[in-house]
């Protein structure tokens, strides 16, 4: 009964628009047609359509790419925080950075960076003899889709580093203590005491980070718009594209229906790779 207020609030933000959205998917919802109930007519032809298995072909591969870049940083990231070293209360801030910079405004950011004819990259790149003219990141279509995984994963650095350092904090400096009286390694240590017990810590973050790749929007929009050509395409810009340009909010619904049940498998996936005792007190 406590409780009763917070979850009628909760349940009331997150239920009604979930069922509107699974209700909408069933019908023909658009300012140009006649609303209708078209049942899986709306699945059949979101599957059927021209780019949609491209656009989810490039989604998880956005979102792979996206894990393996941001956990490897966030990794050493969180090491290189756990530890202690002059100068480390100015780089925990830095660390902690792009946390503050909303999405829209880090994808604009990275496109001044990648920017074909006046980014910095290429300035810098220039600047140091390393090239003799500007590379086309943004409008060659391997360079454009390697630069907004980059500015995703740096989007999702701080949290993922957190983390994975809040593992470290649970470590018993014991297993150390005693690892070093044997003799072992960096590696040997690492490899049976750190990566040990922060695994849970990891494989949440590949769960937020792989979740954050499947819905991700702002940060490729605000770089690429989906190109060039379908390049950086992701399912959820070709969700926009069907809701605001063709005006097919059925349609639309039902592809945002898609993107929830491939979370919702992703998402129990990743909690079986959970150890039996992570998520109890025991």
């Amino acid at each position: 009964m406590l409780l009763s207020p917070a979850l009628i609030v909760v349940l009331g933000l997150t239920l009604i628009p979930i069922a509107r959205a699974i209700w909408t998917s069933f019908q023909q919802d658009s300012p140009l047609l006649p609303s209708k109930f078209v049942g899986w007519g709306n699945y059949s032809d979101v599957a059927s359509s021209n780019g949609f298995v491209g656009a989810w072909l490039v989604t998880l591969t956005f979102a792979a790419c996206t894990v393996v870049l941001t956990t490897t940083m966030a990794l050493g990231a969180a090491a290189l925080l756990n530890s202690s070293f002059p100068g480390i209360s100015v780089v925990k801030p830095i660390v902690m950075l792009p946390w503050a910079v909303p999405g829209v405004i880090a994808g604009v950011m990275w496109r001044w960076v990648f920017s074909d004819s006046w980014g910095a990259l290429n300035a810098a790149l220039s600047g140091a003899g390393v090239i003799d003219e500007y590379v086309k990141w943004l409008s060659t279509p391997n360079l454009a889709f390697m630069a907004v995984v980059i500015a995703q994963s740096w989007s999702l650095l701080p949290l993922a580093t957190i983390f994975i350092l809040v593992g470290y904090q649970y470590i018993p400096f014991e297993q150390y203590e005693a690892a070093r009286l044997d003799g072992a390694s960096f590696w040997q240590t690492y490899r049976f005491i750190t990566f040990p017990n922060i695994r849970t810590a990891v494989i949440i973050v590949v769960l937020y980070v792989a979740l954050m790749g499947i819905t991700a929007y702002d940060i490729v929009y605000s770089m690429t718009s989906g190109g060039p050509g379908s390049a950086t395409t992701l399912a959820s810009y070709f969700t926009w594209s069907i809701s605001f340009r063709e005006l097919n909010f059925g349609q639309a619904a039902a592809l945002a229906v898609m993107m929830a049940g491939v979370s919702l498998i992703l998402v129990i996936g990743l909690l079986k790779a959970l150890p039996k005792d992570a998520l109890t007190d025991e």
